[in-house]
């Protein structure tokens, strides 16, 4: 017991010399990006894996929220993306601007893709305001007909004829965020796809793999406290349609991170789904949202709480873990096979180092998520879904995964392996967009109808200045992909 004090007492006083040392929300940029799989990919490789990299090794504080201011303290924030050619600047007032061009040639099991995308990106800041968009237009030609939005958003089909001379698709995409910060925290638009946990593959609240979509957040800190709260809009139709369904479906949610000691960090999330129904309270952070949604209509709305804790057991090596509870029917009968006792776990280790000027690690996640976990009990309603999408791991619920990773940044290149198994159940129950009444009393199978599929998954990538390349090829017994890309940025 005389230890752990110890250990406390080191730990409050190390958080109480950061405090003193970290800079005020003033000396903040816009919000660095995280890793995109799809569509907007970006030169720089995997710069979220890489901050993670960095806070393992202990170059940086633990935190779990991402995307995540840039440009403050290095200990407590992550670099901002490089500035473009075009730029001015007066004091700590800037503006910065790039072109970007892109050609990806893509060869699925079913189609072959040539794509082209080309826009800019634009940040800059005046006094306590920050912003940055990312924006580009977009055209792909497709061997196969109809084939599905390659990142479930919205596409345009265009076919030969009298007003065309090709069949194409050609969509616009953007990402971008608007903030101020103030003494009392940062307030903020952003169109992204947040990530909470301290998970890189299996987070479980939000993904990075999930659909981005707008939304309004306030950022803070109290102390060892961090707060994060957010109120966003959904799509409720998905597969890269024009929207069909006008209905609305709004996200509330909150991130709270307690650090107890600069190696250890305690957090939970939580998050309401509200059909066709507003909430505004609800975006206010001392609300508890898993209390709030028993005052609302239970038929629109749907909510999830979960826990996560993160350690770095010494520098080079970080463990976590985290749990979500959707629903249960009472606490102690939460793990029995009654189909509306719905969670899902999440455990992990990074291991992480530098060679010199070389960062090199490895990743393992285990994750299982319950049947019915995300659904509701009226189809097209209050489901943790955005195009079709989860907001969550983008398993979706009665699976299970293995995953391991492997990387090394030498210079301009970097190398990544990725290798994946997973389990996917078939009954009721393992789609998002299943439904099941409210007074049913049916039992749940995990896994039913269940077999493994084994995935690998190298991918090389090349930045140098404004030039960058990539090669990504991932291979299962049920699909091949080879996505091979160029890009320009200057």
């Amino acid at each position: 017991m005389a230890a752990l004090r110890n250990i406390l007492r080191s730990g409050r006083v190390a958080i109480a010399l950061l405090a003193i040392a970290a800079p005020s929300v003033s000396a903040q940029e816009a919000y660095a990006p995280v890793e995109r799989s799809r569509t907007m990919r970006l030169n720089s490789p995997f710069p979220l894996m890489f901050e993670m990299h960095r806070r393992t090794t202990g170059l940086a504080l633990l935190s779990s929220s991402w995307p995540a201011p840039c440009g403050g303290m290095p200990i407590s924030t992550p670099e901002c993306p490089a500035p473009g050619k075009l730029g001015w600047g007066e004091g700590r007032d800037r503006l910065s601007a790039k072109w970007i061009a892109g050609f990806e040639e893509r060869l699925l099991e079913d189609d072959a893709v040539e794509a082209f995308d080309v826009g800019a990106a634009v940040s800059g800041r005046k006094g306590a305001v920050s912003f940055w968009l990312d924006a580009r237009v977009f055209s792909e030609i497709h061997s196969e007909e109809g084939a599905p939005s390659w990142d479930g958003e919205f596409v345009e089909r265009q076919e030969a004829g009298d007003d065309s001379r090709l069949d194409y698709v050609s969509y616009a995409r953007y990402r971008g965020s608007f903030s101020v910060d103030l003494s009392w925290g940062r307030l903020a638009w952003r169109r992204d796809a947040p990530h909470w946990g301290p998970a890189y593959f299996h987070a479980l609240v939000f993904n990075r793999e999930a659909v981005p979509f707008d939304h309004f957040l306030y950022e803070g800190e109290l102390g060892p406290l961090r707060v994060v709260s957010m109120v966003g809009d959904l799509t409720i139709d998905g597969w890269g349609r024009w929207r069909k369904n006008r209905d609305a479906r709004t996200v509330y949610a909150h991130r709270y991170e307690l650090a107890l000691h600069p190696a250890f960090t305690l957090g939970a999330s939580e998050q309401l789904v509200l059909y066709e129904d507003q909430a505004l309270w609800a975006a206010i952070p001392v609300v508890p949202l898993f209390m709030a949604k028993g005052q609302l209509n239970e038929d629109d709305n749907n909510g999830n709480l979960a826990f996560d804790a993160q350690w770095r057991v010494f520098p080079g090596l970080r463990l976590y873990g985290e749990f979500l509870i959707d629903d249960m029917s009472e606490p102690t009968s939460l793990f029995n096979d009654f189909w509306k006792n719905r969670w899902a776990a999440t455990a992990g280790a990074h291991a992480a180092w530098n060679a010199g000027p070389v960062p090199l690690g490895a990743i393992a996640e285990w994750t299982r998520i319950e049947p019915w976990v995300g659904t509701h009990y009226k189809a097209n309603t209050a489901q943790a879904l955005n195009h079709g999408a989860p907001l969550g791991d983008p398993l979706g619920p009665n699976a299970m995964a293995l995953t391991l990773r492997g990387y090394v940044r030498p210079g301009d290149w970097t190398l990544a392996l990725t290798t994946d198994w997973s389990w996917k159940g078939t009954d009721e129950g393992s789609s998002p967009e299943d439904v099941r009444d409210e007074k049913d009393k049916s039992r749940k199978t995990f896994l039913y109808g269940a077999d493994v599929l084994w995935t690998i998954s190298p991918e090389l990538v090349w930045n140098s200045g404004i030039w960058g390349a990539s090669a990504r090829f991932s291979w299962n017994r049920e699909t091949t992909e080879l996505v091979l890309r160029a890009a320009l940025e200057i």
